[in-house]
């Protein structure tokens, strides 16, 4: 792209004119960004400021003794293993207390009294991922019961930049919808909760949307995504910086 003139484009959730810090929209109100022939995201910066039990992934659908089910709702928050157990621990039914098995199992365990059962439903529970559910399960009286899979504690692994202004549907997802996503990329392991998530497109030539006759940027969307493609719950702006090409 040598052959054409670039501009430098710094858009800020902060500067929004509605909306939130994961879904907002801004207003360019610049003749320059008129006739637009390629757009590249270079840069992104924000804090990793998602909770790892968040409105996504906080309620478990169960019944006790075979009654009609309903939402244990776990509060927003940073927790480690320990600090999930003692939390549901006050949640769930009197018959019926969480642990952790740390032998070779490494997972969570349900273990009933010797006069109630437990049920848990899979599909309607938003943190089974987080649990280790990975189908509905049944636990009669008196039995410890581990779940299917170890547990997910890990948070925001990965964060997806969509606008629809910019990208127009360029992505196609498994499950054969499309996204308008112009760039995805991981977290780190080591940006914990509270340290600054960057993202640095060295050379430019990924994370690029190149229009097939030109395109006019005015009211912009962007929505920032997480590896499920929900909206993050990021507590803090992001600031995303596009070079233009006209």
């Amino acid at each position: 792209m040598s052959d054409y003139q670039s501009k430098l484009l710094i858009i800020n959730s902060k500067d929004r004119i509605s909306g939130s810090i994961n879904q907002f929209h801004v207003n360019i109100h610049n003749n320059h960004l008129h006739s637009v022939k390629k757009i590249v995201l270079i840069n992104a910066s924000t804090i990793n400021s998602e909770y790892n039990i968040n409105t996504k992934n906080n309620t478990l659908y169960c019944r006790e003794d075979a009654v009609a089910y309903a939402d244990i709702t776990l509060p927003v928050g940073l927790y480690n293993s320990d600090d999930l157990i003692t939390a549901m621990n006050l949640l769930l039914p009197t018959g019926v207390v969480m642990s952790f098995s740390t032998g070779a199992d490494n997972r969570f365990v349900f273990t009933t009294d010797g006069i109630t059962t437990f049920d848990m439903d899979y599909s309607h529970s938003s943190m089974s991922d987080v649990l280790g559910l990975t189908d509905s399960i049944l636990i009669p009286v008196s039995t410890a019961q581990s779940m299917q899979a170890i547990p997910n504690l890990a948070g925001l692994q990965t964060v997806h930049i969509r606008t629809h202004a910019i990208a127009q549907s360029n992505s196609i997802v498994s499950d054969n919808s499309q996204q308008s996503i112009i760039s995805s990329f991981s977290v780190p392991v080591e940006c914990g909760f509270g340290s600054a998530l960057l993202y640095h497109n060295e050379n430019h030539s990924g994370d690029h949307v190149t229009y097939v006759g030109t395109n006019n940027l005015n009211n912009i969307d962007i929505s920032i995504l997480d590896q499920n493609l929900q909206l993050c719950e990021l507590q803090k702006d992001i600031s995303l910086t596009f070079k233009i090409y006209f």
